[in-house]
């Protein structure tokens, strides 16, 4: 092959440079060396690659081609040998993670912080998922660690969980709504007549789907996520469940209405999954920090 890696890291530093004596002082050769490696080059190609007429080493058009697809080579060679690196070393190119929403993204930042502090190269996914989509991002490996699954986990040997805490749930509607100035509980009757909003279930098909809070023959409005959820919530377009920690922000201000209903959806129990056999020293580490029970307090969204 008549690129080389080398070639286009001295094609390169000349162009950022701007001439070849201050290139080969960043790349710790002699001009001279650099002259060599650019006319070889050159005359292997048949081409002009820098127009030296001036007193700045200018990239000619096809100079410019060359120069532009090399720094992409080089970028991807860094990349590769990152790679290699940090397989040699134990530890994982990028740690998949999914996460319930019911557990608040801000309640995760100082994780991640303390995960990048350590691990500043390391790539992190985050995926966000409703009901059973933990699990199945982690029975279809689109995550390794998943913090906020929930029911029985699958009967597998290759999975580990720990508990993480509950969560408490409230009925609301908006103060909008016509069941807003309904002073005594609600009945299922009462429920029955008006339209719920739910939020779909993530999981991708290597687990059913379910849901929860919902009477039979219901009319639903199905949304994507718990702030869709809210905006239907506080718009009156249908009535249903939140998290005490997701609601408490527009009970407070008087938009949502908490109402008193048949237990048709119970504090959720929430745990950290992850499986072993996947996980590197970074994947470790987390799980490490997950067991702490000062991490758990903090991660989890516990109502008093």
């Amino acid at each position: 092959m008549k690129i080389t890696l080398d070639s286009l890291q001295v094609l390169e530093a000349i162009d950022r440079c701007g001439s070849f004596a201050l290139a080969a002082e960043a790349l710790h050769r002699v001009p001279s060396a650099l002259t060599y490696t650019v006319s070889k080059l050159e005359s292997q190609l048949s081409i002009t690659i820098f127009d030296r007429t001036g007193h700045r080493a200018k990239l000619t058009a096809v100079g410019h081609l060359v120069v532009s697809e090399g720094r992409k080579l080089l970028a991807n060679a860094e990349q590769l040998e990152r790679r290699i690196h940090l397989h040699k070393t134990g530890y994982e190119e990028q740690l998949l993670i999914s996460y319930d929403q019911l557990v608040p993204f801000d309640n995760l930042i100082f994780l991640l912080d303390k995960f990048y502090q350590k691990f500043p190269n390391i790539d992190v996914k985050l995926s966000a998922e409703v009901l059973g989509g933990c699990w199945d991002s982690l029975l279809s490996g689109r995550a390794t660690i998943a913090i906020g699954v929930s029911d029985d986990p699958p009967i597998r040997d290759d999975l580990s969980v720990i508990p993480l805490g509950s969560i408490d749930f409230v009925f609301v509607v908006s103060r909008k709504h016509a069941l807003a100035t309904k002073k005594q509980q609600l009945t299922n009757d009462d429920i029955m007549t008006h339209r719920i909003i739910a939020v779909a279930d993530s999981t991708r098909g290597f687990i059913p789907s379910r849901s929860t809070g919902i009477l039979s023959e219901q009319v639903v409005f199905t949304v994507n996520s718990f702030n869709e959820k809210i905006q239907a919530l506080l718009a009156g377009l249908g009535i249903g469940y939140l998290p005490l920690s997701y609601a408490k922000e527009y009970i407070d201000s008087g938009e949502l209405l908490i109402k008193n209903v048949p237990p048709l959806c119970t504090p959720a129990a929430l745990g950290v999954a992850w499986r072993p056999s996947l996980l590197g020293k970074a994947g470790n580490w987390m799980i490490k920090q997950l067991k702490k029970q000062t991490c758990l307090e903090r991660i989890h969204t516990i109502e008093n």
